[in-house]
């Protein structure tokens, strides 16, 4: 395993070396990821981290939005003479929470949620490659990177691309570490209320613009779909990574408020979720049922989607 730092020059790179590389061979003993796979880890600053990213994942497009960076960290598998191996790259504030990790068990004391957070993403990470090393056909997932309407704005390709997805996070989070402190989980739901809060207002946005330029209203159909998947990644996220640990009775709350008082009920997400849980990794995956539960959340938030004859249509309360 090779370690691969993107740092500007100072920093104690063989101590981060030596730490990271240590952390990384824990966790992946705990999360079953063979060491022999693990190729190659990399530690960038949010500076150098596009080119870090198109270095170790070639041109694939890293999760980015209006100049923030919002991955921590990221895992890809890929065959190498049909030897599957992984690489993971994290951000250096990751790394750095790695790092005070041992300090803080060694004492017994109070872990502080960056550490936290630290040790969770690199959990889900390595989570991502022990379900490429179980459930093989996930690699198939990837082919298409980026979502795209060639032909015109399409619910269809929506829901196969969000579907799968919406799979591959429940897996590495039902294979990642759970959470060990209750604050972390509360943090995780308060940080997913305000970035699906600040998407949703962005779709409220798009759609005042379509009032007085039509061509924003494929816009608001893309915005809000999407949005309204990320919903229920982020629940599955939450609900895999709560599932079977110290906090498992733990009732997740609303994720995101709508106008009229209406709630997500959460219930067949629940069962959805739970049949996933017990199937795995043979998980068949049934986008009907997936189907179903985003309309009933797309009524919440006071969409309609309708396939016309002339395409899909998305309507909306005003």
């Amino acid at each position: 395993m090779e370690i691969k730092l993107y740092l500007e020059e100072g920093v104690g790179k063989a101590k981060i070396k030596d730490g990271v590389a240590s952390q990384v061979t824990k966790e992946a003993e705990h999360v079953g990821v063979n060491l022999d796979s693990i190729e190659m880890v990399g530690v960038a600053s949010a500076e150098n981290y596009p080119t870090a990213m198109k270095e170790f994942f070639g041109d694939e497009l890293y999760t980015h939005e209006k100049g923030g960076l919002i991955a921590a960290g990221k895992a890809k598998s890929f065959k190498n003479d049909e030897n599957l191996c992984h690489r993971i790259m994290l951000l250096d504030g990751i790394a750095g929470g790695l790092l005070a990790a041992d300090s803080y068990f060694e004492q017994g004391s109070e872990i502080p949620i960056g550490v936290l957070d630290s040790l969770h993403v690199l959990s889900h990470e390595l989570g991502h490659c022990r379900d490429h090393e179980l459930r093989e056909n996930s690699l198939e997932n990837k082919e298409q990177k980026v979502l795209s309407f060639p032909e015109g704005f399409d619910l269809d390709v929506v829901h196969h691309y969000y579907s799968r997805i919406l799979i591959d996070e429940f897996s590495a989070c039902f294979l990642a570490r759970r959470y060990l402190a209750l604050g972390h989980l509360e943090y995780q739901v308060k940080s997913d209320q305000e970035t699906l809060q600040r998407k949703f207002q962005e779709c409220e946005d798009l759609k005042r613009k379509s009032q007085t330029d039509p061509e924003f209203i494929t816009d608001v159909a893309i915005a809000s779909s999407g949005v309204l998947w990320l919903y229920l990644i982020q629940y599955t996220k939450l609900w895999a990574g709560k599932t079977g640990g110290f906090f498992e009775d733990y009732s997740i709350p609303a994720l995101m408020f709508f106008e009229y008082g209406l709630t997500f009920d959460s219930e067949a997400m629940d069962e959805f979720l739970e049949g996933l849980a017990s199937s795995y990794p043979n998980i068949c995956v049934e986008e009907d049922v997936l189907e179903r539960i985003w309309e009933i959340l797309s009524f919440c938030a006071g969409y309609k989607f309708e396939q016309t004859e002339r395409g899909w249509a998305c309507y909306w309360r005003n």
